[in-house]
């Protein structure tokens, strides 16, 4: 009996994944569908259905519209900010900044840009500036002024 009841399950998905793949070729293709803001205004769409759909009763939720406990409400504990052990981080990467070649790392950010203008792959180059110390923020900058920062399309 349960085979049978994953097989129709699967038989759905497959249904369910083909539609909307076909939905997507019909935007004219995913970095289409991306770029115009298409993606997210579907997803958007289906969360806000879903929420209003729990908040309604229609949706089923554990804890939130079915079990759930009236005295059972308990605070968030959020992780609390640890002013020393940014300093030490902070401190860290003045120090490395100051012990590393920074003319070798000023070379790879620029091989770096050079290689995303030809379109190369970028991990080799990406990979020897980590190597020199090169940071996470000088890396993304370098990649900026190629690419640009992408900004995700409004639409409601």
């Amino acid at each position: 009996g349960g085979s049978y009841y994953v097989e129709s399950l699967t038989d759905r998905f497959e249904h369910e994944i083909r539609r909307e793949m076909k939905r997507v070729d019909e935007w004219g293709g995913i970095e289409h569908a991306v770029a115009t803001g298409k993606i997210q205004a579907s997803v958007s769409e289906q969360a806000y259905k879903r929420e209003m759909g729990i908040q309604q009763g229609e949706v089923p939720k554990v804890g939130v519209n079915i079990f759930t406990r009236e005295e059972e409400e308990k605070p968030v504990d959020f992780h609390p900010y640890n002013k020393d052990a940014a300093d030490r981080k902070t401190e860290g990467l003045k120090e490395i900044k100051l012990n590393r070649n920074n003319e070798k790392v000023d070379h790879l950010l620029r091989a770096i840009k050079s290689d995303a203008e030809q379109n190369k792959n970028l991990m080799p180059s990406i990979v020897q500036a980590v190597k020199e110390y090169a940071t996470v923020g000088e890396i993304i900058r370098t990649l900026k002024e190629v690419y640009g920062e992408f900004e995700e399309p409004i639409m409601f």
